[in-house]
This record gives structure tokens, C-alpha cells and sequence, in this order.
């Protein structure tokens, strides 16, 4: 059987089987070989887009909504940091229709004064990202997605230990400031603020004793791939301080 002809405008790789013309889309099926002709403007597309992908054209839109700007500006802020990206094209970003690499999340960070992390997670409580173990809560999730931490489950626990010395010390202080400016005769209703402050410093440090506890039970376990180059303590084996390699 004869292949059909390929049209002389169309540059075909053999490699990727990926072209990009500004023409409509066509595809064309050759001995199993599947050929894409794209336009200009849009993107291979891979798997379908995970919770990640689907939530971030939800926080873009909120970014530039905190700038009180439109799409057209945002467009013209992101071509004055060097990476532009059409206002339709925006458009089509933030309702999900289009996804963001990490180019385009890099030069949307720049461009609508966010962080990377603001642009992937949102506020507050976020959905757990795409492929991040669903035993994680959003304080691990931003604190793995920041650098504080990795995921490993002795790593997180010694992050809430950490994070228990903190507020401890914190609620501690804001006591015995409220205790001095009880003994100088300040009114209690001058006091509500500093109540307010001890109140949630003490509801954050119980949090993290009890986040703590669940980290360590026996049996948790966020169920991804071991790292191979993680060392274990083996007790009573003092030939190399008890380190061994952890089995892959």
C-alpha cells in the first residue's frame, strides 16, 4: 500500500512525529506511525491534566485579580518580562483550557508579583497535588513544596517536633508579656488581642503534637517510592554507628 502524500509546506519528524504549521489540524495514520500537524498556538498535549494543572489556571486568575488588572495588561506584563503569552491564550489558561510548563508558571510568578508555590497551591487549604501522597496535609505539602522538607516520614516527623519547640516558645512569650501588662493595671479589654494571640499559638502548637502523633503511629506510611540513598538506624550495631543502607 502506497503512503499517502504529505503536503510540501508540512516538515514531518520521523523522530516525534510532531509538526507545527499555522494551518487547521489534520492528522494522518501511516504503518502505525501516528503524524500531528498543530497550529501555531497550541501545545502537545500528553495525559489528560492532573488536579495540579486543573487548579492552577484557578489561581492565576486569583493573582491577577489581587493586582486588579485584566487579561490584556497581564498579557502585556508578561511579554515585558520576555516570556509573552497571548490574552486569548491567558484566557484559555485560566479557565483550564490551556496548560502552564514551568516556563510559564516561572514568567506568571514574575509577572503577577506571586510566588511559585502561591501560583501551584493557592491559599489556604489546597487540593493535594497531583502524585503527592493523600496522607499529607497542606502545612507538609507547602513545606516539601518550599524546600523544608522531603518526603520522608522521619523528616516530617522531626519537622513538627520542630515546629512544637516553636509555638512553645512563642505562646511562652506572648504569656508572660500579657502577665507583665496585667501587673501594670492594663484593662482587660485591652487584653483581648493579646488573649486572641495566645489562644491560636496554643491551638497551633497542640496541632502539631497532635499531627506528631499521627506521623509516628505505627503503620503510617505515605506509600511512594523509598529513596535508595536513605540511611536506617539499626540498634546495637555500633560496627558503623548503626547506619545502613535502606533496601531500594
Amino acid at each position: 500500500m502506497r503512503s499517502p502524500m504529505i503536503p510540501s509546506f508540512a516538515i514531518m519528524s520521523h523522530l516525534v512525529g510532531l509538526v507545527e504549521i499555522t494551518s487547521e489540524k489534520w492528522r494522518m495514520q501511516d504503518k502505525g506511525c501516528r503524524f500531528l500537524v498543530m497550529g501555531s498556538e497550541d501545545r502537545v498535549r500528553g495525559q489528560d491534566k492532573g488536579l495540579t494543572g486543573l487548579a492552577i489556571g484557578q489561581h492565576v486568575r486569583r493573582a491577577r485579580e489581587a493586582l486588579g488588572i485584566d487579561l490584556a495588561t497581564a498579557s502585556e506584563r508578561l511579554a515585558s518580562v520576555g516570556w509573552p503569552i497571548a490574552k486569548s491564550a491567558l484566557s484559555r489558561l485560566e479557565n483550564g483550557q490551556r496548560r502552564v510548563d514551568v516556563d510559564d508558571l516561572m514568567a506568571l510568578s514574575v509577572a503577577l508579583c506571586a510566588s511559585p508555590t502561591e501560583l501551584l497551591l493557592g491559599g489556604g487549604d489546597a487540593v493535594v497535588p497531583t502524585a503527592v501522597p493523600k496522607s499529607l496535609i497542606d502545612d507538609e505539602i507547602r513545606a516539601w513544596v518550599a524546600g523544608y522538607l522531603t518526603l520522608d516520614v522521619g523528616e516530617i516527623a522531626q519537622w513538627w517536633r520542630n515546629e512544637i519547640e516553636i509555638e512553645q516558645a512563642r505562646l511562652e512569650g506572648f504569656e508572660d508579656s500579657r502577665a507583665k501588662l496585667s501587673d501594670l493595671g492594663v484593662q482587660p479589654q485591652t487584653l483581648r488581642s493579646s488573649d486572641k494571640l495566645i489562644g491560636v499559638t496554643r491551638a497551633r502548637r497542640d496541632f502539631a503534637a497532635d499531627r506528631l502523633k499521627v506521623v509516628t503511629a505505627p503503620g503510617f506510611d505515605l506509600g511512594i517510592p523509598a529513596d535508595p540513598t536513605t540511611t536506617i538506624l539499626i540498634p546495637g550495631d555500633a560496627s558503623n554507628h548503626g547506619e545502613h543502607q535502606a533496601e531500594a
